[in-house]
């Protein structure tokens, strides 16, 4: 006699130690030029690299910050390149003509010209990582 089947799609297997990547929904609003709000809808793909290594990125970023030598300039290089480090794809992010953006490093910078951007990535990341939830005491 055989086992009988499932009648549900069991979840994939978890991998332990971080690195899983996974779509992050982001729904940003902003302000345009004219002092209109915006509501951004889009998705970025993150790797979940674990609550140590997040905590060590977030205060890399925050001795990066307090440095006065640093400029504005350079800060936001600096951010790009801290969140380049979890964040390796995007899908739902169109150019003024409608068609998709392809994600690359220039056109995630671009993404983070919008005020408020990084912040906003960040504080998602933070809250849809489990492993970076359970570190927050």
């Amino acid at each position: 006699m055989s086992e009988p089947t499932p009648d549900y799609t069991p979840a994939p297997p978890l991998t332990l130690g971080g690195g899983r990547a996974f779509y992050m929904p982001m729904t940003v609003e902003a302000t345009t030029a004219d002092g209109n709000s915006v509501c951004y809808g889009f998705d970025l793909r993150v790797l979940d690299v674990g609550r140590t290594a997040w905590r060590d990125m977030m205060l890399e970023l925050d001795e990066r910050m307090a440095d006065p030598n640093t400029s504005e300039d350079e800060k936001e290089e600096q951010v790009a390149e801290l969140l380049l480090r979890v964040v390796i794809g995007w899908r739902f992010v169109i150019d003024d003509n409608g068609a998709l953006v392809p994600f690359g490093g220039q056109t995630f910078r671009q993404l983070l010209n919008i005020q408020g951007m990084a912040q906003a990535i960040i504080h998602a990341y933070g809250t849809s990582c489990p492993q970076a939830l359970a570190g927050e005491a």
